[in-house]
């Protein structure tokens, strides 16, 4: 076991971790104090993941001045809080609440906020609180985790950003509700297409504040693959349970030692069960507990479109309406290109500075090469990738996320859409392609498909309906044995990411 007095020297916190890596499980307590200064004590908690919870603990007479103001912070809160989205840290408002907020929508994405107190400052709150309190609020800079005032004080920094999500949401024309659990953000809606904008929405006015988005951490789910999870609750579209999970626990915690303190446990566990409401609701009761069976849906942002409107003939399931020429590349198979080729020609010119490569003059170039006349200006590039693997190598920009819903893009003389779909957990990065692919194919307002991909993929993909094999097909690789049987233009890649790179093509 390691000694608990090794704590006692630290200052940093990675040191902290490297030793409980060794010896956390001989401990019964997960609380080591690391620094002892004046006015507050540091301890670290250890996670899940095997990282640390920085924990500021202030000594009691500091805690109660700020315990003093958190009336004052209650009381600016609740007069900025326009919308009411948030659902932490607020009288009368809980998880449970939050979660009934999504009964009765299909899909619902949720998104976590990366050190959500630590990357609050005072630019966030200046327009609320004076210099005084915040002198009183802030240490090194943030409201640290283990402060009262800290939860109030982060809702406060978080105003702005609900009320952006709120709006673009409904400039997007997405029928949504969305919710606030601390740093847990959820929006539920109706249309499969709209997930790509959804995380888009979120993510890009997060970081634009200053706030990071946990991408290990995002989830979307779908009502038809059963019960969905929201802050430990489970809905569908009639009510809300506890999970599977926290009755699992209870059971454990039931037939456990009693010496061990799992009654307290035991008795959390069974009240979080309950699934109660705050005070003051206007659910009404009956035989079987809460009426969950009409979701507020208060936050709707935009009237639902009628279904000849958005359901036409030249709709494509998932991917909507699209122009009668799309690029469809595999963001896995791209990046590794890109790699190989920059490593390539880095070794083979160690004097020549290359360009970073600029993905819209590359997408141009999949364009002229492909061949595509003045009279389709009006292309769609669709980027298929998996969540965990959104960032391209060595381009600009490189995050596959900032594509989406990219309007009247002008890329020379060509009006280009840009957009990204992700696929689903248990699907890899070529299947997803694929997919996209025989949508594409089977739609009769497609006439040319331009792929960005390898062609064992293609392969497998091209058996399901030869016969149908009669688009203008280019596919862009890095050699020409693709084993395909039918007729593609082919078009090796290599050039178009050398030319992309600023080399002459003599240097090709």
């Amino acid at each position: 076991m390691t000694d608990p007095d090794v704590f006692k020297s630290m200052s940093e916190w990675n040191d902290a971790g490297r030793v409980v890596k060794k010896g956390a499980k001989a401990y019964d307590s997960n609380f080591f104090t690391i620094e002892q200064t004046v006015p507050f004590n540091l301890f670290y908690i250890s996670k899940r993941n095997g990282k640390f919870r920085r924990i500021f603990s202030l000594y009691r007479e500091q805690k109660s001045q700020l315990r003093e103001l958190i009336p004052h912070l209650e009381k600016v809160l609740l007069q900025h809080d326009v919308h009411k989205v948030n659902y932490a840290f607020i009288r009368n408002r809980n998880c449970v609440e939050n979660a009934m907020q999504h009964i009765g929508y299909k899909y619902v994405v949720s998104m976590d906020l990366e050190n959500f107190f630590e990357s609050v400052n005072r630019d966030h709150v200046s327009k609320y609180l004076n210099e005084e309190i915040m002198d009183q609020c802030f240490i090194s800079g943030a409201p640290q985790q283990g402060l009262p005032t800290s939860p109030i004080i982060a809702n406060l920094a978080f105003l702005d950003c609900d009320k952006g999500i709120l709006d673009a949401l409904k400039k997007n024309n997405i029928l949504s509700t969305y919710t606030r659990y601390a740093d847990d953000l959820v929006v539920s809606f109706d249309n499969k297409r709209d997930i790509g904008k959804v995380i888009f929405i979120l993510s890009n006015i997060a970081n634009k504040a200053g706030f990071k988005i946990n991408k290990k951490k995002t989830k979307i789910q779908n009502i038809n693959n059963g019960r969905i999870i929201i802050n430990g609750l489970a809905i569908d579209n009639k009510g809300l349970y506890p999970t599977r999970k926290t009755l699992k626990k209870i059971r454990a915690a039931e037939h456990r030692d009693m010496y061990r303190n799992n009654w307290r446990v035991l008795l959390g566990l069974k009240e979080w069960a309950k699934c109660n409401l705050p005070k003051n609701q206007p659910y009404k009761k009956n035989e079987k507990g809460l009426d969950y069976t009409t979701p507020k849906k208060k936050y709707i942002v935009a009237p639902k479109k009628k279904k000849e409107e958005s359901d036409s003939e030249d709709d494509i399931p998932f991917l909507g309406k699209v122009n009668k020429t799309v690029i469809l590349i595999d963001t896995d198979y791209l990046n590794q290109k890109i790699k190989e080729n920059i490593e390539f020609y880095r070794d083979l010119y160690p004097d020549k500075e290359l360009n970073t490569l600029n993905l819209y003059q590359l997408i141009y170039n999949f364009i002229v090469n492909a061949r595509v006349e003045s009279d389709e200006r009006n292309i769609d590039v669709l980027f298929a990738y998996r969540l965990s693997d959104s960032l391209l190598y060595s381009t600009n920009p490189g995050n596959v996320w900032n594509f989406i819903n990219a309007e009247n893009l002008n890329i020379e003389e060509f009006n280009v859409t840009i957009r990204s779909f992700f696929a689903d957990e248990d699907e890899s990065c070529s299947k997803h392609f694929t997919i996209m692919f025989k949508m594409l194919h089977r739609s009769n307002s497609v006439d040319r498909v331009i792929m960005v991909a390898d062609s064992e993929d293609l392969n497998n993909a091209f058996q399901f309906s030869p016969e149908l094999l009669e688009k203008n097909l280019f596919l862009f690789r890095d050699d020409h044995d693709t084993n395909i049987d039918f007729s593609i233009n082919f078009v090796n890649i290599a050039y178009m990411i050398a030319q992309s790179l600023g080399l002459d093509r003599g240097e090709w």
